[in-house]
């Protein structure tokens, strides 16, 4: 009987590399198959049967090769020309959606990652290939985070509104400040991040939308020609680089640590003053209080720099969380202050309750 081909010559198709691939070529009247000319993808082969089979080797970029298989019966022969093609690696792809990825006020802490995976599970880099992060902020390649304190903006527009001195620290009472509002401060960060696996990338835009606080202080007196202190002097100004921001809290939200009861310990609740001109020139003081909750018996919080610390009493329970609100008060020299408050936990455990087993049943036979 005269072998006749069912399998159509031509593409067999694409195939993943590193995926098993089983594919079952038919001739009617042939009891053998072999490769004739050209060659399967590596890690291919083909059965005398006409199956071909294997796990397709790693490429670089998609490879197509070409080869001829031999149907025989052992008297006749029939050749048909095939291909496979075996796909390369994927481009990794983006989880966090292009557009803004945070709404922001100039002086908040920022922690956020940009997500995105790869396909054939290589390892992925990330870099900013555009565009600017706002000041303050900075970009990890290797983990995709990016994270900071978001700088004060200092444009100053060159209008002037003249008030009372809210800042005392230029004494005597009776200077004059003036009280600036900045221009162009609220604004689009837009930045390109781009992201490779080591042989394919990809790209995507994101942005951060900063709103500032649109009120400046200036620390310049203003006299007028006969140099006494007045309120219209008609005279020049520097405004500082400072306003009127509540402290940022560093340490995250929610449990700052397990501790063993009966033992000493301190946790340490970090806090940043974004008012940094004044804060270098001693004008700044941060002051901390427990606004709501209790701390573990036996801990104190240290008002004047954040730590909480003690000998931890002696506690019944296996585990217990105490769950309290810290407010931290920045004060300038005077009376001006601003505050900032966030809520933390501390887990308390016992361990030797945890040890302690009873061998004694609690029903007894008698």
């Amino acid at each position: 009987m005269a072998i006749v081909w069912t399998t159509s010559s031509g593409s067999l198709g694409i195939i993943e590399e590193r995926v098993a691939y089983t594919e079952t070529l038919v001739a009617t009247g042939a009891t053998t198959f072999s490769v004739l000319a050209g060659g399967l993808p590596s890690g291919l082969y083909i059965t005398t049967t006409g199956v071909i089979k294997g796990t397709p080797s790693e490429v670089s970029q998609d490879t197509t090769s070409t080869f001829v298989i031999r149907a025989s019966d052992g008297t006749d022969d029939v050749d048909r020309t095939f291909s496979l093609t075996v796909q390369g690696p994927d481009a990794p792809t983006f989880t966090t959606p292009a557009g803004t990825i945070l709404n922001l006020t100039d002086g908040e802490s920022v922690d956020t990652t940009i997500v995105a995976k790869d396909s054939d599970d290589d390892i992925i880099k990330f870099y900013q290939s555009g565009g600017t992060l706002p000041p303050g902020l900075s970009f990890n390649p290797k983990s995709g985070r990016i994270s900071g304190i978001v700088n004060p903006t200092q444009d100053l527009s060159d209008t002037r509104v003249t008030g009372w001195d809210m800042n005392p620290f230029d004494a005597p009472a009776t200077q004059w400040d003036d009280i600036y509002r900045s221009r162009a401060i609220s604004k689009y960060y837009q930045f390109k991040i781009r992201v490779t696996d080591g042989s394919t990338e990809a790209e995507r835009q994101f942005d951060f939308y900063i709103a500032t606080a649109d009120e400046y202080r200036a620390d310049t007196t203003r006299t007028t020609a006969d140099g006494k202190y007045a309120p219209n002097s008609n005279i020049t100004v520097t405004a500082d680089r400072s306003s009127n921001r509540p402290p940022v809290f560093i340490t995250p939200e929610g449990s700052i640590g397990t501790f063993t009861h009966e033992n000493y310990h301190i946790a340490k609740i970090e806090v940043s003053d974004v008012d940094t001109t004044l804060t270098q020139q001693n004008l700044n003081t941060l002051t901390y209080s427990l606004l709501l909750g209790s701390l573990p018996p036996g801990m104190s919080l240290d008002t004047s720099n954040g730590e909480i610390f003690g000998n931890i009493d002696t506690q019944v329970d296996d585990e217990k969380t105490y769950t309290f609100t810290i407010k931290c008060i920045r004060t300038t020299v005077g009376s001006l202050s601003v505050s900032a408050q966030r809520e933390f936990s501390i887990t308390i455990r016992n361990d030797r309750a945890s040890q302690i087993t009873w061998s004694t049943p609690e029903e007894l036979t008698i």
